[in-house]
C-alpha cells in the first residue's frame, strides 16, 4: 500500500523560480542505493541520446527537454527498456547567473505494471559519482498536476527509485543535480548518467495471447491486453490470467466498456456473450442431476449482460453512430424479451434450489418451464444479434448470403422469429427480397 510524505521538489533551471506547487511522494517500496564503486556511465550500444548536452543552450530558444521548467513544457519522449544516456550538472549561463541542466522523459505504460527507473551517474571531473544527483519520477507530463511518485538522490551506484505499481498511461522521470552554478566540481557540468525504465507487467498473460476477450478459451489471457488486465485485475477473475479464460471470463470482460467497442459493436459483443451462458444453462437444465447453483449464476450473469447490451442502443433522438442501418427498435425489443424470459427461468431455478423436497411432479413442472423460458430467451437474443448484425440476411452467421440462409427463411415462412429480417413479425416476401438483393459474401470491413 502507497504511504505518502512530503519531499522538496526538482526547481528550474534559473534558482529564482520554482518548479511547481507542493506534491506528494507515493512509495510502494524502498528505493534502491547501493555502493559507488567503478559506476561505469559508458553509453551501451542502441542507447538513446538525450536532446542537449550539459551547460548553457547553444543556439537554443529553450531547453528541448527541460520538462516544466520551460514554457511551454518541452519533454524527450523514450522507450522502455532501453538506455538512455546523457549528461546533467551545475552551470554559469549566458547572463553570469548559477543555472543547472534537467532532463525530462517521457514515456508510456500501456497495461498495469510495477515500474522503476534505475540511474548510474559520474561526475567528468571527479571520476565518482555525484552527491548531489537528483532522480524524479512523476505520475504525469501535466506539468500543472502532477504528483511525485519516488524521489532518490545521491551518489549511490545504482541509483533506484521505488517500484511503483501504475494503471496504463505517460509517466515522467526527470534527472539534475541539487545545486546552482559553479563552485563544487561533484555537481558542475558534465556529469555523465545511465538510465533505464524497467516495466513489469502485472498480468504476463494479458501480453501475447490471441483469444478474443469475449469468447472463452483454455488457455489464460486474452488478446486485448487493457480489457485482459482489467478483467484479471478483479480478484474474484484473478484466476482468468493463470488458468484459463472460461467463460465467466469472458463474461466479466462484456460487461467492461473498455473490452468492446462501442455503441452497437459493444451491444452484439454483450449479447452474443449472454446468448453463450443462456446456452450453457440450457444444456445444463437437460442433465439428470443439473448444478442448479451453476444455472442460477449463468441466468444472473446473462440478465446483466442483455440489460447492458439494451443500454449501449441509442434513444430516440441521440445520434445513431455505430447504429447507424440497424434495426435498433427491433434490437431493444427483443433484449427485453430476452431479459424477462431469463428472470422467468431464474425465477423456477430459485424455487428448485430454496425448495428441494418438492414432490416430483412439481420438480418435473418447474424444469420444463425453465426450459421453456430459457428457449424463448435464446430466441430472442437470436433475433437481437441478427438486428444487429451489419449483414442481417446473414442467418447461420457464416459471413455469407446463400442458399443456407434461403433454407432457414423458408423452413420458418409466415412465421416470426430468424428470418423476419424487417422485424414485421412475419417471415414474408418482404424479407425474401432482402434476403436476396443481399446474396453473397457479407461486407467487409463491417
Amino acid at each position: 500500500m502507497f504511504t505518502a510524505r512530503p519531499h522538496w521538489l526538482l526547481r528550474s533551471r534559473s534558482h529564482s523560480t520554482t518548479l511547481a506547487a507542493a506534491a506528494t511522494v507515493l512509495v510502494l517500496s524502498a528505493p534502491e542505493m547501493t555502493s559507488a564503486g567503478g559506476c561505469d556511465t559508458t553509453c551501451p550500444p542502441g542507447g538513446v541520446q538525450q536532446l542537449d548536452a550539459c551547460g548553457p543552450p547553444v543556439g537554443l530558444a529553450i531547453d528541448p527537454n527541460g520538462g516544466c521548467s520551460e514554457n511551454p513544457p518541452k519533454f524527450q519522449f523514450v522507450p522502455t527498456e532501453t538506455p538512455i544516456c546523457g549528461t546533467v550538472g551545475s552551470y554559469t549561463d549566458a547572463q553570469g547567473l548559477p543555472a543547472r541542466d534537467e532532463d525530462w522523459f517521457v514515456f508510456s505504460v500501456l497495461e498495469p505494471s510495477v515500474i522503476s527507473v534505475t540511474v548510474r551517474q559520474r561526475s567528468a571531473a571527479t571520476g565518482e559519482p555525484s552527491p548531489a544527483f537528483v532522480l524524479t519520477l512523476f505520475d504525469s507530463p501535466n506539468c500543472a498536476a502532477q504528483t511525485i511518485l519516488s524521489l532518490v538522490s545521491g551518489a549511490a551506484c545504482p541509483l533506484k527509485t521505488a517500484d511503483i505499481l501504475v494503471q496504463p498511461g505517460e509517466y515522467v522521470f526527470a534527472v539534475t543535480v541539487d545545486a546552482f552554478g559553479p563552485g563544487d566540481p561533484g555537481t558542475e557540468c558534465p556529469i555523465e548518467y545511465v538510465a533505464r525504465i524497467d516495466i513489469d507487467p502485472l498480468f504476463p498473460a494479458c501480453t501475447g495471447a490471441t483469444n478474443n476477450c469475449l469468447n472463452n478459451a483454455s488457455s489464460p489471457g486474452c488478446s486485448n491486453a487493457a480489457c485482459c488486465a482489467l478483467v484479471c485485475g478483479t480478484p474474484a477473475y484473478s484466476y482468468c490470467c493463470t488458468v484459463a479464460w472460461d467463460a465467466y471470463c469472458a463474461a466479466e470482460a462484456a460487461m467492461q466498456d473498455a473490452c468492446a467497442g462501442d455503441g452497437c459493436p459493444r451491444a452484439r459483443g454483450k449479447a452474443s456473450v449472454a446468448k453463450f451462458l443462456i446456452d450453457r444453462a440450457r444444456g445444463k437444465m437437460l442433465q439428470p442431476s443439473p448444478d442448479l447453483l451453476d444455472v442460477h449464476q449463468q441466468l444472473t450473469t446473462a440478465i446483466a449482460l442483455s440489460t447492458a447490451a439494451r443500454n449501449q442502443l441509442p434513444q430516440p433522438g441521440q445520434p445513431l453512430g455505430s447504429c447507424q442501418g440497424l434495426n435498433i427498435g427491433g434490437t431493444d425489443a427483443q433484449l427485453a424479451l430476452a431479459v424477462a424470459a431469463a428472470e422467468a427461468a431464474r425465477v423456477d431455478v430459485e424455487s428448485l434450489i430454496t425448495q428441494p423436497n418438492l414432490p416430483p411432479d412439481q420438480v418435473a413442472a418447474l424444469v420444463k418451464h425453465a426450459l421453456g423460458a430459457i428457449n424463448a430467451t435464446l430466441a430472442a437474443i437470436d433475433l437481437a444479434l441478427l438486428y444487429l448484425s451489419p449483414c442481417p440476411a446473414d442467418l447461420n452467421g457464416d459471413t455469407l448470403v446463400d442458399a443456407a440462409d434461403l433454407g432457414i427463411m423458408l423452413g420458418g415462412w409466415g412465421s416470426s422469429g430468424v428470418g423476419d429480417i424487417d422485424a414485421n413479425g412475419a417471415i414474408d416476401g418482404a424479407d425474401l427480397s432482402i434476403l436476396l438483393g443481399a446474396w453473397g459474401a457479407c461486407p467487409t470491413g463491417e
